[in-house]
C-alpha cells in the first residue's frame, strides 16, 4: 500500500508540475525535463508515469476540468435563482482561474491543442451548459423579458469568461483600464466584473435590483 501511495504522490507532483509548466510557457514550449525538474524527479521517473507530453498534458486537462466543474456544481447547489446563477459562476471562475493554476493551464491547454473527443477534456463545456439552461430558466422565471435574445446573452457570458481568461494571465491590462485594480489578485477580476454587470443587468433583467453584481453571499 505504501508503495501504491508513492506512486499516485508521484503522479499528482508531477501534474501539479506540469500544470505549472504549461501555464507559463504553453503546450508547444513545454518540456518534459522541465516538469520532471520542477517535480524533483527523473526525468524516467516522469515517463514511468506518463509515456508522453501529449499524455500527461491530457491529465492535466482532464484534472483541470474536473475542478471546474466541481466549482460551478457548487453554485448549482446553492439553488440561486438562474440569472444570479450565472453572475456566479462568473465570479467562481474568476476564483478558480486566478488560484488554481490546475485549472488555469487546463484552460490555456485547450485553446492551444484544439477541439478534443468528449466532455472530460473539453473546458468549456464545463460551463457553456449549465449556463445556457440557467438563461432559459430566467427567461422562464421572467427575470429576463420573454423576448430576450438568450443566445446574445450567452455569448456575453462567453467574452466575459475569455476576458477573465486574459486579465488572469496579462495583470497590466486591468490596472490600464480600471486604475484601482492594479494589484493582480481574484478581487480585482472580481472587481471589474461586479463593475461590468452593474453596467448591464439594467438592460437585461426586468428586475435588475433583485441580483448581485458582486456574487450572492455564498461566494462572499
Amino acid at each position: 500500500m505504501a508503495r501504491q501511495e508513492r506512486a499516485e504522490q508521484t503522479r499528482r507532483s508531477l501534474m501539479e508540475a506540469a500544470a505549472h509548466v504549461f501555464d507559463d510557457v504553453g503546450y508547444e514550449a513545454a518540456a518534459l525535463n522541465a516538469i520532471s525538474s520542477t517535480a524533483g524527479v527523473s526525468k524516467g521517473a516522469l515517463t514511468f508515469h506518463f509515456a508522453s507530453k501529449a499524455e500527461l498534458a491530457d491529465a492535466v486537462q482532464a484534472l483541470s476540468c474536473r475542478r471546474a466543474r466541481h466549482a460551478i456544481a457548487k453554485v448549482a447547489h446553492a439553488q440561486l435563482p438562474a440569472l444570479q446563477a450565472v453572475i456566479d459562476v462568473t465570479h467562481t471562475l474568476a476564483d478558480i482561474l486566478q488560484q488554481d493554476r490546475v485549472t488555469r493551464a487546463g484552460l490555456r491547454l485547450s485553446r492551444e491543442r484544439g477541439p478534443v473527443a468528449g466532455a472530460a477534456m473539453d473546458w468549456d463545456r464545463t460551463w457553456t451548459k449549465p449556463v445556457r439552461t440557467w438563461l432559459l430558466e430566467a427567461r422562464s422565471d421572467r427575470s429576463l423579458p420573454g423576448d430576450a435574445d438568450v443566445h446574445a446573452v450567452a455569448a456575453f457570458v462567453a467574452h466575459l469568461i475569455a476576458g477573465l481568461e486574459i486579465t488572469t494571465r496579462h495583470r497590466g491590462i486591468l490596472a490600464e483600464v480600471i486604475p484601482a485594480c492594479a494589484s493582480g489578485t481574484t478581487s480585482d477580476s472580481r472587481a471589474w466584473l461586479t463593475r461590468v454587470w452593474k453596467l448591464v443587468l439594467p438592460d437585461i433583467a426586468i428586475e435588475p435590483a433583485d441580483f448581485q453584481p458582486q456574487a450572492s453571499s455564498s461566494l462572499l
